[in-house]
C-alpha cells in the first residue's frame, strides 16, 4: 500500500506543479490587463496624470473604466497603485506614470507610460 502511495505521489506531483504554474500565468495576464486599463484611463483623464500620483485601489475595491466594482472572484487578492512623476522633455512637461498591480501585497506587474500633461 505504501509503495503504491509513493508511486502515485511521484506521478501526480508534476500535474500539481503544472496547475500552480498555469494559475500564476493567468494571474500575470490579468494583472497586465488591469495595469494597462488603468494606464489608458489615466491617459484619457481630463484631470491630467499629475492628480493620479498616489492613487491606490485595495483588494475588492478596484473599478473598471465605468466606475463599476470588479467583483468577480478572479480579481480576489489583486490591488493597484499609481505613481506619477513630472518629466520635462524638450521644455514640455510630461508625466512618467507607473501602475503596479499586486497580488496579496506582492508586486506582480508594473507598467509605465509617458503621458503628456
Amino acid at each position: 500500500m505504501s509503495i503504491l502511495a509513493f508511486a502515485a505521489a511521484g506521478v501526480l506531483l508534476p500535474f500539481a506543479s503544472g496547475a500552480s504554474i498555469r494559475a500564476e500565468a493567468a494571474r500575470i495576464t490579468l494583472a497586465s490587463q488591469l495595469a494597462g486599463d488603468l494606464l489608458e484611463e489615466i491617459s484619457e483623464s481630463a484631470s491630467g496624470p499629475a492628480v493620479w500620483d498616489g492613487f491606490s485601489e485595495s483588494e475588492a475595491m478596484m473599478t473598471d473604466y465605468s466606475g463599476n466594482f470588479l467583483t468577480d472572484g478572479t480579481y480576489a487578492g489583486l490591488s493597484r497603485v499609481v505613481s506619477s512623476q513630472a518629466a520635462t522633455v524638450g521644455g514640455v512637461v510630461n508625466y512618467w506614470v507607473t501602475v503596479t498591480v499586486k497580488y496579496q501585497g506582492n508586486d506582480v506587474v508594473s507598467l509605465s507610460r509617458l503621458i503628456g500633461g
